[in-house]
């Protein structure tokens, strides 16, 4: 069955939706760096502001240029993306699934970078001294949408060749 491309992008919003929901509810809730245990050892809810790149990269550079190359960095990416997208096929179902996932966060994330001035992350998981940097319901799903694109990737790669040529008896191939 094939299910039309609208509703990926549909997907896509699902996700837009849920993460500035959740964004904007730690931002009324919890002060900046204010930490809530919900899970004592394991998980916690906090309320950070990251002005760099993924993980925290570039969080304390100095350069005021960099939240501009972020952004820029964002809408290119954005753009391949969603060439991407409109280039498969809609048979091609898990890696829409994954694209569409990805575009959600990205766009998520970015207009965090535009309109915040940096991208709420709380999301914190932990064990012990060992944590995880805190993310947030854009990175969740960006994540999950590369996760579908290598298990694609790999399923590929498995997959047996189909031959549309054939070995006569005289060594000629035929198609």
């Amino acid at each position: 069955m094939q299910i039309p491309k609208s509703c990926y992008l549909i997907i896509s919003a699902i996700v837009l939706i849920l993460d500035q929901l959740t964004k904007e509810m730690i931002d009324r809730t919890l002060f900046v760096y204010e930490t809530v245990p919900v899970i004592p050892g394991c998980f916690n809810l906090v309320h950070t502001r990251n002005t760099g790149a993924v993980f925290g990269l570039f969080q304390n550079a100095s350069s005021p240029l960099l939240p501009w190359l972020l952004t820029l960095l964002s809408m290119t990416a954005l753009v391949f993306i969603t060439v991407y997208f409109f280039r498969l096929s809609r048979d091609d179902r898990m890696n829409l699934l994954g694209i569409s996932m990805i575009l959600g966060g990205a766009i998520g994330n970015m207009y965090d970078r535009i309109i915040r001035h940096s991208v709420v992350d709380f999301l914190e998981f932990y064990f012990k001294n060992y944590r995880w940097p805190a993310f947030n319901i854009a990175d969740f799903s960006i994540c999950v949408g590369i996760f579908l694109l290598i298990l694609t990737s790999i399923r590929e790669e498995r997959r047996p060749l189909t031959s549309t040529s054939t070995l006569l008896d005289d060594g000629i191939v035929s198609r």
